[in-house]
């Protein structure tokens, strides 16, 4: 059972708050749970109004000349004024777009750089009163923590996604004991090495021309070595049914051997070299999309465990879902698939890893003709509006609250990365058109030019028209005329 206070103790724990002096929106969060959580201990009267005045008085600084502004000065008015003086002032969006500008490969930049953008989100969602369901410190963690899925590796990325990690700083840690610096610094040097490949590979073939030019020379077969080094460079020798299935297709350098050249083959480091891009591009048979998967007709959920989410909740669209499990029984695979699936185009999205989701790349590419349908990859999948009223209010609060009664293009182009709607663009255009605010502020780019009234000179009391300004020209041009004439003379 909770003991009240005495009316001291309320006093000293209101002194005990420490000053807020407007340095940023962190200290300032601290300083507005301390001062509700003091005035709730309090008793409602003057001594509450004691207890607040001791409270506001620790508001300092720049802060405290912020203040002097109100006429009134409660303490309501006083939050507002000072959250939308020292919080967050970027919207949601620009701090997600600000979290995408990193380009380090260092784990410790790109964990540094994401968790301030996310305790920036967390901030200004704990300080905006309205409190939108879709920016929760859940969700929010859950989209940083995509954002350093996409800029890692893809193999770090699928080993974080199966342990799985929780929080942003779980997965830094991860990185860490993965050995993600290591591989970093060998990442940097084989981009620095990577000018210089060609240039390597010449200067080893011009070393092994002048060891077999040294070879056939002091065998007396200079000849014979220009012969076969050029036929060796042209196109490979016949006799490769004698070699070894090992190094078929291996170059081959010449070499003496009594009065008869043989071809011996030699396994160069450059064949080694192609094994890493043969691996990136083995899951690249299917396009890939930057796109959200909800505006397409019909499409094709890979996923681990089907779920509810999973299911579509509109009827214009076509939705299947095929899991892991299904994919080890091919046939099976592509007889669900063939029965569900129509001509046409079909986006895939996919919730596995890489290796998951080449086996379905297989499976399409064995029992679908891509003349009839073609497969792309999306990348996205963003929240569904399933009527429009819901649609109207997050129109409405996007447009007054995120971007400050911007036009229809910016709104359109930030809401179309968050939500799906059939016809968003048509709605968003309605809104904007009928919002009150705009209107008032709107400036007419585009006005309508009044027509150029006719001069009174330029017509006379016969109807006849008269223009005084061609009469002038003629006028001036005919005084030249005489005083050059009378020049020359």
């Amino acid at each position: 059972m909770a003991v009240a206070l005495t009316f001291s103790e309320v006093i000293r724990e209101a002194r005990a708050v420490q000053p807020y002096t407007g340095e940023d929106g962190f200290q300032l969060h601290d300083y507005i749970n301390e001062v509700e959580n003091v005035v709730r201990l309090a008793v409602e009267g003057p001594q509450r109004e004691h207890v607040a005045q001791i409270l506001m008085s620790k508001i300092q600084g720049k802060a405290a000349a912020v203040v002097r502004r109100l006429t009134d000065r409660n303490w309501e008015n006083m939050k507002v004024l000072l959250t939308n003086t020292f919080g967050v002032k970027e919207t949601y969006l620009q701090i997600k777009e600000d979290a995408d500008r990193i380009q380090s490969k260092s784990a410790k930049e790109i964990f540094e750089h994401l968790q301030f953008n996310l305790d920036k989100l967390n901030l200004k969602y704990k300080l905006d009163n309205n409190h939108p369901f879709e920016f929760t410190p859940t969700n929010n963690e859950s989209s940083i923590l995509e954002k350093i899925f996409n800029k890692i590796h893809r193999n770090d990325a699928m080993h974080l996604r199966t342990i799985p990690v929780t929080s942003l700083e779980q997965a830094c840690s991860e990185l860490l004991l993965t050995g993600y610096k290591e591989r970093e610094h060998s990442d940097k040097s084989r981009d620095k090495n990577k000018d210089y490949k060609y240039r390597d590979r010449c200067n080893r073939e011009d070393d092994q021309d002048r060891t077999n030019k040294r070879n056939c020379e002091d065998s007396g077969r200079n000849d014979n070595y220009r012969h076969v080094s050029g036929r060796n460079r042209q196109q490979p020798p016949e006799p490769m049914e004698v070699l070894s299935n090992k190094v078929q297709g291996a170059p081959l350098s010449p070499l003496s051997q009594n009065q008869d050249l043989i071809l011996i083959p030699q396994c160069k480091e450059e064949n080694l070299q192609t094994i890493h891009p043969q691996e990136e591009n083995f899951n690249n048979h299917i396009p890939i999309k930057e796109d959200i998967v909800n505006k397409y007709q019909q499409q094709l959920f890979l996923v681990e465990n089907e779920e509810p989410r999973h299911q579509m909740t509109s009827t214009s669209r076509r939705r299947t879902v095929i899991t892991s499990k299904q994919l080890d029984t091919p046939d099976k695979a592509i007889n669900f698939l063939k029965v569900r699936l129509q001509p046409g185009t079909v986006a895939i999205y996919s919730e596995v890893d890489d290796h998951q989701y080449n086996k379905l790349q297989q499976i399409i590419l064995e029992g679908f003709d891509n003349t009839v349908t073609k497969f792309i990859k999306v990348t996205q999948i963003v929240k569904e509006i399933t009527n429009e009223e819901d649609l109207i209010h997050r129109i409405k609060y996007y447009h007054e609250k995120e971007t400050g009664h911007a036009g229809i293009r910016e709104n359109y182009s930030g809401l179309k990365n968050q939500i799906y709607y059939p016809n968003l663009h048509k709605y968003i255009h309605c809104y904007i058109n009928a919002c009150q605010v705009c209107n008032e502020n709107k400036v007419d780019r585009k006005p309508i030019r009044q027509d150029i009234e006719e001069h009174l000179n330029t017509i006379d009391s016969n109807n006849q028209e008269i223009i005084d300004r061609i009469n002038k020209q003629i006028q001036i041009r005919t005084e030249c005329s005489e005083y050059y004439s009378i020049g020359k003379s």
